[in-house]
């Protein structure tokens, strides 16, 4: 058996279910909105001020209310791509995040004025209760 601390696992959650207690709280999800999507070629950034987010961190995305982000899913997870302590990119896979040039998903412009509570929310960390495979 081998005991490392959770924030040195990294799992693909579309591949892997973790199961927390109870008592572990997630953070709260991270709200952007449309006007912090910079699709512009080569860029494709989201701006989320202190996002204190680390490159390869799996978050789920999410399009609440307005117009989606192509080719965003609401549901998925992606994987973070640090720019600054303000900006971050999404991968769709950890390999993707962590390659030494990072492969970052080309987004689309939103509708302006229509998307005001898009979403990532971390995953919780602390003591894993079980772990399933998912087929």
């Amino acid at each position: 058996m081998f005991l490392v601390a959770a924030s040195e696992v990294k799992v693909d959650p579309q591949l892997v279910k973790l199961s927390y207690p109870a008592s572990t709280d997630a953070p709260g999800p991270r709200a952007f909105a449309d006007t912090d999507v910079d699709p512009t070629t080569d860029i494709n950034t989201i701006t989320i001020k202190v996002h204190n987010y680390k490159t390869g961190e799996a978050k789920s995305y999410s399009e609440g209310a307005g117009s989606s982000i192509a080719p965003l899913v609401d549901g998925t997870t992606y994987y973070v791509v640090v720019v600054d302590s303000n900006t971050i990119q999404l991968a769709t896979t950890l390999a993707n995040a962590t390659a030494t040039t990072p492969v970052v998903i080309d987004l689309t412009d939103p509708v302006a004025g229509t998307g005001t509570s898009y979403t990532l929310t971390e995953f919780p960390s602390g003591r894993i209760t079980s772990i399933d495979v998912l087929s």
